[in-house]
């Protein structure tokens, strides 16, 4: 049985094969298709729904580097991610195909969506809030899945181009015969925010699991969209609706700091848990925090006790991004407070964002030692804002995705540079690295997909 979901579904990420070639795995693979709500229930609580999330962009991101010897520990595709090049062959990696175990990745998961929302046309209970919540989850995970997967492998949001360059195949039925090809980059992101406006009124507020979607998580992911597209006004009115819901944050005081990991799994903090399940790369206990990001935390903020572990060489690893030593890629209230908080900065409005941006450090700090920022104009809030967003969210899975709207404003704007084997590579704000190429082997199954510029 594992075998021949295993072969369905690399077909189906593949894009390429032919009906042929799989026709009777199909067959075995329709006689377990779930029919009924409690099915599709069970399929999107699958733990691969909220486990593998795509990571080779934090693992080309500058808040960490890695040794010689530990980047010998690293998969190809991770050591061309981490020096922002394509020196080894890049294969169907678990962005694009079912690498470990054949139903484990970012397009499985938008298969089970896809399979839930077809099988829900014409399944019994419509209109009951079962069938309404299995309803609005499967819509979530797929435009979280969606969005993730554009955050790599499409181009940054230009509305000059965004109608022209090439995002992602849009996968929106189950059947696995229907041919895929890259929509444009606007045509993605708009099936994103429509999966997400269709959710909405159909999660619940309050979700039975973390590791399960509600309307909180979708307003959350519909700030971080806007966000990244650099439409700070509707970011900030969609971290406003999610804040408007839950606005429950960790007092770090209250931690116990005689365990390993003083931020619990599953804390207060998270709107909706997911993970980057990382291995041996970068992205793990493998990485070295960049010194520099350590030494901006102040010495009474508790960040620096919770986040990090100072190793007898003197470097600094990461040890706690809400799921231990996995990297964290889910939705957490203190993301939707800095989101509001430099969406309000953009739009001049300095002492609401400043006001957010505080009320979240209160929690960081120890008692009675916080002083409130100030600014003297909305631009001077603005840099505030963003120095205190990569050190709250540092390992979150956001950074690439900032680097990349980053690039679009010149003072914002930076140079990476990593050294490994006595090889200098670079990474030059705007550079066609920063969109990822879709894997060789993907490419060669299936010749409409096209491949990235420069690549």
């Amino acid at each position: 049985m594992r075998k021949s979901l295993y072969i369905a579904t690399l077909c189906f990420l593949s894009f390429g094969c032919t009906k042929d070639k799989w026709f009777d795995a199909k067959q075995n693979l329709t006689q377990v298709v779930p029919v009924r709500v409690p099915d599709f229930q069970a399929l999107l609580d699958n733990i691969i729904m909220d486990w593998n999330s795509p990571y080779l962009g934090e693992t080309g991101c500058d808040d960490h580097y890695t040794t010689d010897a530990l980047y010998l520990q690293f998969a190809p595709n991770e050591k061309n991610a981490y020096t922002w090049s394509h020196d080894q062959p890049y294969t169907a990696v678990i962005d694009w195909a079912a690498a470990s175990g054949g139903t484990d990745g970012t397009w499985a998961r938008v298969y089970y969506a896809n399979l839930v929302l077809d099988g829900l046309k014409t399944a019994a209970g419509a209109g009951t809030p079962d069938f309404m919540n299995v309803n609005g989850e499967a819509l979530f995970y797929r435009a979280k899945n969606f969005y993730d997967i554009l955050q790599e492998y499409a181009p940054v949001y230009d509305s000059a181009k965004a109608a022209t360059d090439l995002g992602i195949p849009l996968r929106l039925e189950s059947d696995i015969n229907i041919a895929s090809k890259r929509a444009t980059v606007k045509e993605s992101y708009d099936q994103v925010i429509a999966d997400l406006t269709a959710a909405i009124p159909l999660l619940p507020v309050t979700p039975l699991y973390k590791t399960r979607p509600s309307k909180p998580a979708a307003y959350a992911l519909m700030a971080r969209l806007y966000l990244s597209v650099s439409d700070y006004a509707d970011a900030g009115k969609y971290a406003d609706s999610c804040l408007a819901i839950y606005t429950t944050l960790v007092d770090f005081n209250t931690l116990d700091f005689t365990v390993t990991y003083p931020l619990p799994i599953y804390n207060n903090d998270v709107i909706f848990n997911c993970s980057m399940n990382v291995g041996n790369g970068p992205v793990s206990y493998n990485a070295r925090i960049d010194t520099l990001l350590y030494n901006q935390y102040d010495s009474n903020d508790m960040r620096r006790k919770v986040f990090f572990t100072v190793n007898a060489d003197k470097s600094i690893s990461f040890k706690n991004s809400n799921y231990y030593n996995t990297g964290f890629s889910g939705l957490t209230i203190e993301e939707m407070y800095i989101v509001r908080a430099e969406s309000r900065a953009r739009l001049g409005q300095t002492a609401a964002a400043l006001a957010d941006l505080n009320t979240l450090l209160r929690a960081r700090y120890k008692t009675g030692t916080y002083v409130d920022k100030t600014a003297a104009s909305a631009d001077d809030a603005l840099l505030i804002v963003l120095a205190e967003r990569r050190k709250e969210l540092v390992m979150h899975g956001v950074r690439w995705s900032d680097l990349r709207r980053f690039n679009k404003e010149p003072r914002f704007a930076k140079t990476l540079t990593r050294t490994i084997g006595g090889k200098t590579y670079t990474l030059a704000p705007g550079s066609f690295n920063y969109t990822l190429p879709i894997p060789d082997d993907v490419i060669n199954l299936a010749p409409g997909i096209v491949q990235n510029p420069g690549w």
